[in-house]
């Protein structure tokens, strides 16, 4: 991408996919953020029939981590796979943000030859009914996004006892709310995500 039209044009084709709820395109650094219930191996797809180059991100949940060493030790088995630009792995959440020419399964089948575990909703290439929060520095509006992700715990059938009001309202943490089984229709998620979107947290599908 070269200027502000291919920004746009890249933003209109992702958002046009079947299974993606928003999709947020910058220039520099060129990064194509989507959210929604769809493979990074469609994505890339369609950025390249688009005329332009992309390298996927993959994150996966790791359990079993317990410390720093654990960190690193994930970290450097994820950067030796075949495929892999770069692995970064946090503690806290327990995630993998994998990039690379590398698929989830290839993924999850390194983290468990590392002796790590990966939850079975991860496995097979599924997506898990999860949603990743990640909230800016200073928070505006905290209570109002407490509410709008426990709308969505709500919509979706998930457990709405979840605790989540500490790691929204530290300001810079990140967390993860479970959903349900249930599904949400699109024009429902947008509604949903606004709130926290516009309080300047970033959501993510898992």
């Amino acid at each position: 991408m070269t200027c502000g039209k291919c920004v746009k044009r890249v933003k209109k084709g992702l958002e046009q996919l079947d299974g993606v709820l928003s999709a947020e395109v910058t220039l520099e650094p060129g990064l194509a953020r989507v959210s929604g219930m769809i493979g990074p191996e469609s994505l890339v797809k369609a950025i390249t029939d688009m005329g332009y180059q992309a390298i996927p991100e993959t994150v996966v949940e790791v359990k079993g981590m317990t410390c720093g060493k654990c960190v690193r030790r994930v970290q450097r088995g994820l950067e030796g796979l075949e495929g892999v630009i770069s692995a970064e792995v946090s503690l806290d959440p327990g995630l993998a943000r994998v990039r690379g020419s590398i698929s989830r399964q290839a993924i999850v089948e390194g983290i468990q030859e590392i002796g790590y575990k990966v939850p079975e909703k991860e496995q097979g290439g599924k997506t898990a009914r999860k949603l990743l929060i990640t909230g800016p520095s200073n928070p505006r509006d905290s209570a109002r996004v407490v509410f709008a992700a426990k709308e969505i715990i709500v919509a979706s059938g998930g457990d709405s006892k979840q605790v989540i009001e500490t790691v929204l309202q530290d300001g810079g943490g990140t967390g993860t709310i479970q959903l349900g089984e249930q599904e949400v229709p699109e024009a429902k998620w947008q509604e949903l995500l606004g709130p926290i979107r516009g309080e300047g947290f970033e959501v993510m599908f898992l």
